[in-house]
């Protein structure tokens, strides 16, 4: 909805870009964006949680994998890709 926003305001023009730009520089626009993302985290934390749980059985070599195992490789998975996603925006900065 932010990014929806900001084309908005991009397509309005100058004045309303730069406009919605100091909106995002506000405390209370940098308080919310940080709300959002332990939201986030959290969620993300707790659909690798459950999914051993609705997951069908998986099993490996004729034996099964725990319920623990499928959580951290799904948690280490989405560790892996925040920490590129991190490396490419920051190889990417100005």
């Amino acid at each position: 909805m932010v990014l929806l926003a900001g084309t908005r305001c991009l397509a309005r023009g100058e004045a309303a870009w730069n406009a919605w730009l100091a909106l995002l520089r506000t405390p209370a626009s940098i308080l919310l964006h940080l709300l959002m993302l332990v939201a986030m985290i959290y969620h993300a934390y707790s659909w690798f949680e459950i999914m051993p749980k609705t997951l069908p059985a998986l099993y490996i070599g004729g034996r099964r994998v725990a319920g623990a195992t499928i959580t951290r490789l799904g948690l280490s998975t989405a560790a892996l890709a925040a920490l590129v996603t991190f490396a490419v925006a920051w190889s990417l900065r100005p």
